[in-house]
């Protein structure tokens, strides 16, 4: 099944380019996250740092949609890449002349959250305009597995590279592996038919009008809003993470890094199980049974102290949460009208933004005065309330699928 989607040119190159992009965005998110840490010794910086990150990300979302669904989606992706790679070419520099800074930090936080935010929002809509409906589930399994290879190799990374070098190093490496994700980008040849809207169009108006379609589908707008709830838990288990190392398994960062690798490893294994399981039961309720699954794990770990069940932990918390954006993110393509699809992405990014923004200072406000595990009994509660919702909203979307089909572009 996987193998379907890479037999189209466009996406062998787009999926290179998305392994690339996602190693740098996971080394910068991993490596900020520590180094912070251990420069402060406070992880409250570190949940501030992440509501930085988050609440740019929130901001940016007003207007990413408008400009996705306005613009070539491929100019999009590959210009704002670079755009990134020159700011954080400045930055580094502020970094060599005057060393460390938390405003400087709280600066990476704020452009990683930017365009992580257009990069999601551009890449789902270009995926979903480059690939026949029929191929939906194996790119988005591939594109959760280049997700989770570069998650992989940039924990590994990130911990290697902070305890052998200087911090200044991983931002060069992330500057490089964005060119190189650039390159693949502009190297694909590919004319949209997606109609787009016209360029004297007003933002304002433009998003006004993705807001009235998804309130429209309520169904797609609701599962939709759902979907963010694992985006959400797995932003806060980097938040979790690097305390829960320090204080409750008493390790390094070299264990660290592996953690956040074993996550990867896990996100790399359910590319290759989803699509076996869809085979054998409803998205909906294989979505049921993720989110019941990872609300005990994340309950395990809550009561841990032992580094190897933090492995496997990880693992599992990775093979569930990509398992499950892999599912909803097919099932979403496949009920969005492409010309939609920059908007509904964002208006779902910017929620999840939005929770991220006042979940991550109170997360690390919280673990700041207990200890880090009660990180992770917070998310088993989010995962449990996810599930509940789901639940509730079954019939009615159920209902709803059998009539809503995408109108054509």
């Amino acid at each position: 099944m996987l193998m379907h989607a890479l037999k189209n040119g466009k996406f062998r190159n787009f999926f290179l380019a998305d392994i690339f992009s996602c190693f740098g965005i996971g080394l910068l998110t991993t490596g900020t996250s520590w180094y912070m840490l251990v420069a402060t010794n406070s992880v409250r910086y570190v949940g501030f740092m992440a509501s930085f990150n988050v609440v740019a990300g929130f901001l940016s979302s007003l207007v990413t949609g408008s400009i996705i669904d306005k613009f070539d989606r491929r100019k999009v992706i590959y210009t704002s890449s670079m755009i990134r790679v020159l700011v954080i070419l400045i930055i580094m520099i502020a970094f060599l002349l005057n060393g460390f800074s938390v405003v400087l930090m709280y600066l990476l936080a704020i452009i990683n959250g930017v365009g992580w935010n257009i990069y999601v929002s551009s890449s789902r809509s270009f995926a979903q305009e480059i690939l026949p409906k029929e191929h939906l589930m194996s790119g988005n399994a591939l594109s959760e597995m280049s997700l989770q290879a570069g998650m992989l190799a940039s924990g590994l990374g990130a911990g290697f590279i902070l305890n052998a070098f200087r911090f200044e190093t991983l931002l060069g490496i992330y500057m490089f592996v964005f060119t190189i994700s650039s390159m693949f980008i502009f190297a694909i040849k590919h004319k949209s038919e997606i109609k787009n809207n016209p360029v004297e169009e007003k933002f304002g108006s433009m998003f006004k009008e993705g807001v009235e379609y998804l309130r429209k589908k309520k169904s797609i707008f609701l599962f939709g809003l759902v979907s963010v709830i694992p985006v959400v838990v797995t932003s806060f288990y980097n938040v979790v993470l690097p305390s829960y190392v320090v204080d409750v398994v008493e390790a390094n960062s070299f264990i660290f890094g592996l953690s956040d690798m074993f996550y990867g490893v896990g996100g790399l294994t359910s590319g290759f199980l989803m699509g076996l399981m869809v085979k054998r039961i409803s998205n909906e309720k294989l979505v049921l049974l993720l989110f019941l699954f990872s609300s005990v794990n994340l309950f395990i770990l809550f009561i841990n102290t032992y580094f190897l069940v933090l492995f496997f932990g990880s693992f599992i918390f990775g093979l569930i949460h990509s398992g499950t954006r892999i599912v909803m993110n097919t099932k979403l393509m496949e009920y969005v009208e492409p010309k939609y699809m920059g908007r509904a992405t964002s208006v779902w990014m910017g929620i999840s933004f939005l929770i991220n923004a006042l979940g991550a200072s109170l997360l690390g406000l919280v673990m700041d005065a207990t200890h880090a595990g009660f990180g992770f009994l917070i998310m088993s509660c989010l995962m449990i309330f996810g599930f509940v919702v789901i639940l509730s909203l079954l019939p009615m979307f159920t209902a709803q699928s059998k009539v809503d089909q995408p109108e054509k572009a």
